[in-house]
């Protein structure tokens, strides 16, 4: 082999472990997103025991909620992020067809433990039941906030506005 096709042998080759390279990256964000969608459809229906949902709409994600006891349509189910303090936060706020939150359900949080059961000691996600969809969801307005637990309180309530 000629010294002067070294120089095009390295650029396919650099080339080929660049592709190689780039379809690897996007191969494994798939298939991470869609581990993801999964694990949340999980907490979805383990959080909201008989019934069951599919997916309608993306960026927000949109859930209808079927009713499997009642064998009826009972809503829909919002998925909204915020910012916590330790990290994003992913709600989901189920509608009925009343246009008034059933629920509000936390499928993903990376707050400390401890703050976090301070708002499941002190019922703070009870207080969204039956509320309007249109209410403003702020703290000190239509919304108590739990002291010690200021920040993830604020994280959910700004969530629930996004929906």
């Amino acid at each position: 082999m000629c010294g002067k096709d070294m120089p095009h042998k390295n650029h396919y080759i650099n080339s080929f472990i660049k592709i190689i390279a780039v379809v690897s990256l996007a191969a494994a964000y798939m298939i991470g997103n869609h581990n993801n969608q999964n694990d949340i459809e999980r907490k979805i229906t383990e959080q909201l025991p008989n019934i069951s949902i599919a997916k309608i709409k993306n960026d927000p994600d949109i859930y209808t909620i079927h009713n499997d006891a009642e064998k009826k349509s009972d809503g829909w189910l919002v998925i909204s992020e915020n910012q916590g303090w330790g990290g994003p936060m992913k709600v989901g706020i189920w509608i009925n067809p009343k246009a008034k939150i059933e629920k509000l359900i936390v499928l993903n949080h990376k707050e400390t433990p401890v703050f976090f059961n301070i708002l499941e000691n002190q019922k703070y996600f009870e207080q969204y039941a039956q509320k309007s969809i249109q209410d403003i969801f702020s703290l000190g307005h239509d919304i108590d906030g739990v002291s010690g637990a200021t920040i993830s309180s604020t994280a959910i309530a700004r969530a629930a506005q996004k929906m």
